[in-house]
């Protein structure tokens, strides 16, 4: 209904899900583009600068740069809603939070609820932007330290 051609790439680390995510996608949407490759910075820029949304199937990431990537493009992230450590950058409000282990029909349903909600994906889009570009490495390792100084109190 939204015209959108689903992107599915990326290296998979575990091969079984993937496949697992690529079937479902081609069943799903025929017309879909999958590149299951490493894809360089800039490749990535041009697809994300591209992107309404940008979906990271994982049910674990220890933190899910991805995600934080395709924020800086304006393109906010469907995210398992807990075991990825970008969610806590990107906040609530940065991210799309969805259950994985959802059934399809289930998952699908709660995110065209964010898609056909113009002003909740612009809210959303908007929120991931700032946290995504508020972030360095001089707030990463502030971030660093004072996990490391309540360790040593």
């Amino acid at each position: 209904e939204l015209g959108l051609i689903p992107l599915l790439c990326g290296a998979a680390s575990d091969e079984e899900y993937a496949a697992e995510c690529r079937a479902i996608l081609r069943q799903s949407h025929p017309n879909a583009v999958i590149i299951d490759e490493f894809l360089g910075p800039e490749e990535l820029a041009s697809i994300f600068a591209h992107s309404v949304i940008n979906f990271h199937p994982c049910r674990y990431d220890a933190f899910g740069m991805t995600a934080v990537e395709a924020a800086a493009f304006g393109a906010p992230t469907v995210i398992n809603c807990r075991d990825v450590g970008a969610a806590e950058l990107l906040g609530d409000n940065g991210c799309i939070t969805v259950d994985m282990d959802l059934s399809r029909n289930e998952l699908v349903s709660g995110i065209e609820s964010v898609l056909f909600d113009n002003d909740r994906l612009e809210t959303i889009r908007k929120e991931a932007y700032g946290r995504a570009m508020s972030w360095s490495e001089d707030a990463s390792g502030k971030v660093i330290l004072d996990r490391l100084k309540k360790l040593v109190v």
